[in-house]
């Protein structure tokens, strides 16, 4: 299922479940993939990683990129996402194998779906076409218009549009 996704993306699910199972969900919602997604995006992924991490080192996963989300934008946007988690639900063993929401599904898979769309046009050499990114996941989220946490987003200013302008461009991959 995952295996059109880069090695980021692949991230972002990977620790969505890591964060879902520590706040004790049932399944993998659409604002653990969001914050998931931040946490990549600024760098932060280490902080949940802990016993991979040397006192005093920096871990370095994949090469360095340039953020998407400034710093306020990833706090506000995370302030945001809090009151839509479980509150004081016991964590999960990792375990335990949990499943996407049906949200998150549909996110995984529109992601694909924009990816596989983008697969004609022009796209920087860096990227391997076709390949679902992280932004394709947010631009996903973004399309649901019902949805609590495309809401958050759009409050900080994020449209689906400026997502896809990005994801062309290739500066934050």
């Amino acid at each position: 299922m995952f295996e059109p996704f880069s090695e980021r993306a692949r991230r972002v699910v990977f620790f969505s479940r890591r964060l879902a199972g520590r706040r004790g969900a049932s399944s993998i919602q659409v604002e653990h993939l969001i914050e998931a997604l931040i946490l990549e995006d600024q760098g932060d992924y280490a902080k949940l990683l802990p016993e991979m991490r040397v006192p005093g080192t920096a871990v370095q996963v994949t090469r360095p990129h340039r953020p998407f989300f400034t710093a306020e934008a990833a706090a506000e946007i995370r302030r945001g996402l809090e009151p839509l988690m479980p509150a004081n639900a016991k964590p999960l063993p990792e375990s335990v194998d949990m499943p996407l929401s049906e949200a998150g599904q549909r996110v995984i898979l529109g992601a694909k779906e924009m990816s596989e769309e983008m697969r004609g046009e022009t796209s920087p050499s860096h990227i391997r076409v076709g390949h679902v990114q992280p932004l394709h996941m947010l631009a996903a989220a973004l399309s649901d218009e019902t949805s609590a946490t495309a809401e958050v987003l759009k409050q900080v200013g994020l449209a689906k549009e400026t997502v896809i302008t990005a994801i062309k461009t290739g500066e934050y991959s």
